[in-house]
C-alpha cells in the first residue's frame, strides 16, 4: 500500500513537472482542429511551407502525432529522428535545440508508463536550465524560434502565435537570419486577416539577412504581384527556382504566380516537377487537375481542337479523382468531375458524381452552384426540363440575391414565357412566375436572420411580405417576432412584445420564442412570467441549444451564474467545437471568480474556476473568431496566477489587433495595471496609462487612469520637488483638462502646476 502510494507521488510530482516543459504536448497545437487526420493531412501535405532546413521540427511534431494516435514506438524513433538531425545541423547550440525534444520524449515516457526514463528527461532539461537560473524553463531565443517554426508548420489560427514567438526571438537577437524569416513568413500568412500585417519590410529584410532563403523571395514575389510589381516579382521567382530547382514549397509558390498571371502551361508544369517529389500529395494533384481544367476553358474559348481538349480533360479527370478518392473535405471536386465527365458524353460517370456531391454537407454557396450545374446537366445533357426546373427552384430558395441565383431566376422566367407562349393558361408556367410566394419571402427572411447584423431589418421586411399574403402562418409569424426581438436596440425601438406573444399563440410548439419573450419582459422587470415561460420552454426542449442559451442569458442577468455555466456546459455536449458557447462559458466563469472573490472565497475554489475560464476562454480565442478583448480576459487570469509569460504573450496578442477606441482604451488600462501591480514596471505602466487617457479622458476608465497618473505625480514629487518625470505628467495633465475645457473657464478652473509641486 505505502509502495503505491510513493508511486502515486513521483506520478504526480511527474505530472507537474511536464506541464512546465516547453514542448509540443503543453503548446495546444491540435486546439480547433476538427480531428487529428485534418491536423495531421494539414502539416503534412496541405501546408506548403514544407521545403525547410528545420527537419528537426517536422520530426518533433510527427512524434507528437504519434503519440496522439497511440503509436508510442513510433513517436520514439521520430524523436531519436530529431535528435540525430539537431547534433548534424546544430553541433555548437545541441544542449539548448534538444531542450524541447528531451520535453517530448519525457512525455512520450510518461504515457507509456515508463516513469524512470520519463524522469531522466525531464532531469537533463532542468540540468540545462539551471546553469541559466530556471527549473525548467528558459527564455531563449532558440526555443522561442523552435516553438514559432512549429506554429508555423500547423498554420490556420496558430500563424498569430507563430509571429509573437518570432518577435519575442528578434528581441535578444535581432539581426538573426533564422528569426528574421520565421517572422516574415509569419507576416505574409497573417496578411489576409485584419489588421493587416503588411510583410514586405519583415520580407525584404529577411532576403538581406538570408539570401539562400529562396521560399521567402517567392513569398515576396507574390505580394509584389498583388500590389502590380510584377517585373521585380519573376524576377525574384525565376531566382528562386534556379537555385532551389526540387524545393516543393518554392515550386508551389511559383506555381501560384504563374497561375495568377494566366500562364497555365507553366503553372501545371511546375507543379507536376513537385508531384515527382511528392507523388501522393492530393493537394498538388487538386491543384494541377484544376489547373487542367482552366486549360480546357481558356483551349475551348480560343477555338482549340477537339482531340486537344479530349487530352486536357483527361488529365484534368485523372488528377481530380486521386484528390477526390482522397478523404480531403474538397468542396466541388466532385461536381468539377461530373461536368468534365458530361463533356466528353459520359453520363452514367457524371451523374454518379453529381449524386457524390449532393451526399457531402455543403455550404449553402457551394450547395447552390451545385444545383445550378446539375440543373444545367439536366437541362443540356439528359433533356430532362422537369428535374432542371426542380434543381433551379431549389437553388433560387438558397439565396436569391446571388450571381448564381440570378442566373437560375433568370432561366426559370424563361421557362415560363416560352410555356405560356403556347398556352396562357399552362399551371406550371404560372407556378413559376409565382416564384415571389411567401415561401421564398419566408425562407429569405430565415437566411438573413441568420446572418443578422445589418440583414436583421430586410429579414423583417421579408416577414412582413410573407405575412401580407398569409397573415395567420405560425412560421411567418415566428420569424417576424424574431426579427423585431433583434432589432428591439435598433433605433427606432420595434417593441417585440406583441409579435412574440401574437407567434406563441400561432405556434405554442416554438419554445425559442417563449425564451425571446422572457428575455423581454425579464428587461420589463416582469420577472416571475419570463421565468415560468424559460422553465416551460427548458421542459419541452431540453436538448434545443438555442433554447439553453437563450434561457443561460436571463439567469446570467438574474445573477445566478451557476445556472447560467450549467446550462451552458448541456448545449456544449450538443455542440462541443461551438466556439460562441466556450466564449460565454469563460466569460461566466470570469464573472464567477470575481463573485467568489467578492465573498472571500478559499483559494483552492479560486483556482479551480479559473483554471475552467481559460480552458473555455482560450478554445474561443485560439478559432478565427474576431472576439474583442478575449486575450486581454485571458492576459489577466494567467496574471492572477502568476502565470506573467503567458498573460504577456496574451496581452500582446490583443495589441495586435485592429480594436475599437473603447476597447483599445482598456487594454491600456489593464496593461498598465499588469506592468505597475505585476511586472513592477512603474515606467511602463505610466506610458500605457498616457496612451490610454489620449484615446477618451472623459470615459471611465479614462478618468480611472487619469487619477493614476496625478497619484504617481504627488509621489514622486513628496520625494523630489523637481522630479522631471512628475513635472512632465503633470504639464500633460493640465494639457488635457485645458482641451476640455472652453477658453474662457480654463484660468480659474485649472490646478496651477506650482501648487500641485507644493502639494
Amino acid at each position: 500500500m505505502v509502495g503505491t502510494k510513493g508511486s502515486e507521488t513521483t506520478k504526480n510530482s511527474l505530472e507537474h513537472s511536464l506541464q512546465q516543459l516547453k514542448s509540443h504536448f503543453t503548446w495546444n497545437l491540435v486546439e480547433g482542429e476538427h480531428s487529428l487526420d485534418d491536423f495531421e493531412d494539414k502539416v503534412c501535405n496541405q501546408n506548403e511551407f514544407q521545403n525547410s532546413e528545420f527537419k528537426a521540427t517536422m520530426c518533433n511534431i510527427l512524434a507528437y502525432i504519434k503519440l496522439r494516435r497511440g503509436q508510442h514506438e513510433a513517436a520514439l524513433g521520430c524523436l531519436q529522428q530529431a535528435e540525430e538531425l539537431i547534433q548534424r545541423e546544430h553541433a555548437d547550440q545541441a544542449e539548448v535545440r534538444s531542450l524541447v525534444t528531451w520535453g517530448n520524449y519525457a512525455w512520450v515516457y510518461y504515457h507509456l508508463g515508463r516513469f524512470a526514463e520519463a524522469q531522466l528527461y525531464v532531469d537533463k532539461v532542468k540540468q540545462v536550465c539551471q546553469k541559466f537560473s530556471s527549473p525548467y524553463r528558459i527564455e531563449s531565443p532558440e526555443l522561442d524560434c523552435e516553438e514559432g517554426w512549429t506554429r508555423l508548420k500547423c498554420g490556420g489560427n496558430q500563424n498569430e502565435r507563430a509571429k509573437v514567438c518570432f518577435e519575442k526571438a528578434l528581441e535578444k537577437n535581432p539581426k538573426n537570419p533564422e528569426f528574421t524569416s520565421g517572422l516574415a513568413i509569419a507576416s505574409y500568412q497573417l496578411d489576409n486577416q485584419p489588421p493587416s500585417q503588411n510583410p514586405i519590410n519583415p520580407l525584404r529584410q529577411a532576403i538581406r539577412l538570408n539570401p539562400d532563403d529562396q521560399y521567402v523571395k517567392v513569398l515576396l514575389a507574390l505580394k509584389l504581384q498583388k500590389m502590380n510589381k510584377n517585373d521585380e516579382g519573376e524576377r525574384l521567382v525565376e531566382e528562386a527556382l534556379e537555385k532551389a530547382p526540387l524545393a516543393t514549397d518554392v515550386i508551389r509558390g511559383a506555381a501560384k504566380l504563374y497561375r495568377r498571371k494566366g500562364d497555365l502551361d507553366q503553372a501545371i508544369e511546375l507543379l507536376r516537377k513537385a508531384l515527382k517529389c511528392m507523388p501522393n500529395n492530393i493537394y498538388l494533384h487538386c491543384h494541377i487537375g484544376c489547373y487542367y481544367k482552366a486549360k480546357v476553358l481558356e483551349v475551348e474559348k480560343m477555338g482549340g481542337e477537339r482531340e486537344e481538349l479530349q487530352e486536357l480533360i483527361r488529365h484534368a479527370i485523372d488528377h481530380l479523382k486521386k484528390a477526390d478518392e482522397s478523404n480531403g473535405n474538397f468542396f466541388r471536386i466532385s461536381s468539377y468531375l461530373a461536368c468534365l465527365h458530361a463533356r466528353i458524353g459520359q453520363y452514367e460517370e457524371a451523374e454518379c458524381y453529381f449524386q457524390k456531391e449532393f451526399s457531402k454537407e455543403l455550404p449553402p454557396v457551394a450547395k447552390q452552384l451545385l444545383h445550378l450545374r446539375y440543373g444545367n446537366f439536366q437541362l443540356y445533357q439528359r433533356k430532362h426540363e422537369d428535374k432542371a426546373i426542380h434543381h433551379f427552384i431549389e437553388g433560387v430558395k438558397i439565396n436569391q440575391g446571388s450571381k448564381e441565383g440570378e442566373k437560375m431566376k433568370n432561366k426559370l422566367q424563361r421557362f415560363a414565357k416560352i410555356k405560356l407562349s403556347k398556352n396562357r393558361a399552362d399551371p406550371k408556367a404560372l407556378h413559376l412566375l409565382a416564384i415571389e410566394s411567401p415561401e421564398l419571402d419566408c425562407e429569405e427572411g430565415w437566411t438573413r436572420l441568420k446572418c443578422g447584423g445589418n440583414q436583421n431589418e430586410r429579414a423583417k421586411v421579408c416577414f412582413e411580405k410573407a405575412l401580407e399574403k398569409n397573415p395567420k402562418n405560425p412560421e411567418f409569424t415566428s420569424g417576424l417576432a424574431i426579427a423585431s426581438y433583434q432589432l428591439d436596440n435598433q433605433p427606432p425601438s420595434q417593441n417585440p412584445i406583441n409579435p412574440l406573444r401574437q407567434a406563441i399563440r400561432l405556434n405554442p410548439d416554438d419554445q425559442y420564442v417563449k425564451v425571446l419573450l422572457a428575455l423581454k419582459l425579464q428587461k420589463m422587470n416582469k420577472n416571475d412570467e419570463g421565468e415560468r415561460l424559460v422553465e416551460e420552454a427548458l421542459e419541452k426542449a431540453p436538448l434545443a441549444t438555442d433554447v439553453i442559451r437563450g434561457a443561460a442569458k436571463l439567469y446570467r442577468r438574474k445573477g445566478d451564474l451557476d445556472q447560467a455555466i450549467e446550462l451552458l456546459r448541456k448545449a456544449l455536449k450538443c455542440m462541443p467545437n461551438n466556439i460562441y458557447l466556450h466564449c460565454h462559458i469563460g466569460c461566466y466563469y470570469k464573472a464567477k471568480v470575481l463573485e467568489v472573490e467578492k465573498m472571500g472565497g478559499e483559494r483552492e475554489e479560486l483556482q479551480e474556476l479559473i483554471r475552467h475560464a481559460i480552458d473555455h476562454l482560450k478554445k474561443a480565442d485560439e478559432s478565427n473568431g474576431n472576439f474583442f478583448r478575449i486575450s486581454s480576459y485571458l492576459a489577466c487570469l494567467h496574471a492572477r496566477i502568476g502565470q506573467y509569460e503567458e498573460a504577456e504573450c496574451y496581452f500582446q496578442k490583443e495589441f495586435s489587433k485592429e480594436l475599437p477606441p473603447v476597447a483599445k482604451q482598456l487594454l491600456h488600462l489593464r496593461y498598465g495595471n499588469f506592468q505597475l501591480y505585476q511586472r513592477k514596471h512603474e515606467d511602463k505602466a505610466i506610458h500605457h496609462f498616457i496612451e490610454g487617457v489620449k484615446i477618451n479622458q472623459g470615459s471611465k476608465e479614462g478618468e480611472k487612469m487619469k487619477n493614476k497618473l496625478q497619484r504617481f505625480a504627488k509621489i514622486k514629487l513628496s520625494k523630489n520637488r523637481a522630479d522631471p518625470k512628475a513635472l512632465h505628467l503633470l504639464a500633460f495633465l493640465q494639457e488635457l483638462d485645458e482641451d476640455m475645457q472652453p477658453a474662457e473657464e480654463n484660468s480659474e478652473n485649472l490646478i496651477p502646476l506650482a501648487s500641485l509641486a507644493e502639494e
